[in-house]
């Protein structure tokens, strides 16, 4: 029987893997066999660790797509996992050998919703404040499920900020702040794969 190829589906901040249930159904469609990882949102080597224990239990070809901060963390994730074919960037973060999130979050002005991050709360997390999520981070998305988008919302630990990203790529900050494209990306070879309708969100994470 043949191995079905493997797409692993890597959240961004303040969501979680149910972020990508309409587009699960799309890659079943074509019988691919696909999985969305949890991630703790603690740190981007915890991340990265969830990431690869997912990976670590699949057969086949995987391609592993990051949206947003998962970008970092398929970058760091496909190191060491021969099994990875290819890598894709939703407006994601993809940084040089070196580069930190909190390095990159402090060049030019402010997206237009960090406003809505509140400060961090006693455990160090950060979260979006619910008044002003839909306009923060779901502008486009109907406001009743960004009602329930704020209220499950998965917070960001401030640990996730200073860490360097163990495998760096060239770096596309094409968030969703300022529209997108998707990139795919074989093991040594980048290579645009098309682009989608820039996002009217605020928040890159």
């Amino acid at each position: 029987m043949e191995t079905k190829a493997n797409v692993v589906l890597v959240h961004g901040a303040w969501a979680d893997g149910s972020s990508w249930s309409k587009v699960i159904p799309l890659l079943q469609k074509q019988s691919l066999n696909v999985v969305a990882a949890q991630l703790p949102l603690t740190s981007v080597e915890a991340d990265i660790a969830v990431t690869q224990n997912l990976l670590g239990m699949l057969k086949g070809p995987v391609v592993l797509v990051g949206h947003s901060y998962g970008g970092m963390v398929i970058s760091g994730a496909a190191n060491g996992m021969p099994g990875v074919k290819a890598l894709v960037y939703i407006a994601a973060f993809a940084l040089d050998e070196g580069e930190s999130l909190d390095g990159l979050s402090k060049q030019g002005p402010a997206p237009a919703g960090a406003a809505a991050v509140r400060p961090p709360d006693d455990h160090g997390f950060l979260w979006i404040d619910r008044d002003g999520f839909a306009k923060a981070f779901a502008a486009d998305v109907d406001p009743t499920e960004a009602r329930v988008m704020a209220a499950v919302q998965k917070p960001l630990s401030v640990d996730s900020f200073p860490s360097i990203v163990v495998h760096g790529r060239n770096r596309r900050p094409d968030d969703s702040a300022t529209g997108g494209r998707i990139h795919g990306e074989a093991h040594g070879s980048r290579n645009p794969q098309g682009s989608v309708k820039p996002c009217r969100n605020g928040l890159a994470p």
